[in-house]
């Protein structure tokens, strides 16, 4: 078999990663929901360079792997509702995939760029950010 016959060279890069935090919601109209945890899991999605580097590679994985590990580690075992970024807002999965995806681009060096944001809060419930343009 010959590998490179098949039309067009775009590659997307997922990386996966977790951490575990607790958040009260302050839902519109509602009182406070009382304080709870998740294991969240988050998946990044990025659009590498197009060209492979001599060994075959768009993007390493590890490097996209340790920039998201440094942009969630803020949230890891941390009460969101008392970190800065959530004062003032209620810290919805929505409002926490786009934290993690700003925290990402304030992070990332690297070549591609940043698609979407999937936060999972438990295995049947995600929200996915999606970046209009990406860095």
């Amino acid at each position: 078999m010959v590998i490179g016959k098949s039309i067009g060279t775009h590659w997307l890069i997922e990386v996966r990663s977790g951490f575990s935090a607790a958040h009260q919601l302050m839902l519109a109209g509602e009182p406070i929901e009382p304080l709870h945890g998740h294991n969240y899991r988050v998946d990044l999605f990025i659009a590498p360079p197009d060209a492979l580097d001599d060994s075959g590679v768009s993007l390493d994985f590890q490097y996209v792997q340790n920039i998201l590990n440094q942009a969630i580690e803020p949230l890891h075992m941390q009460n969101l509702n008392e970190l800065e970024p959530f004062r003032s807002s209620s810290p919805s999965a929505e409002m926490i995939a786009r934290y993690i995806a700003d925290r990402f681009l304030d992070l990332w060096e690297g070549p591609g760029r940043l698609l979407a944001v999937r936060l999972w809060e438990d295995s049947d419930r995600n929200v996915t950010y999606l970046l209009e343009t990406g860095k």
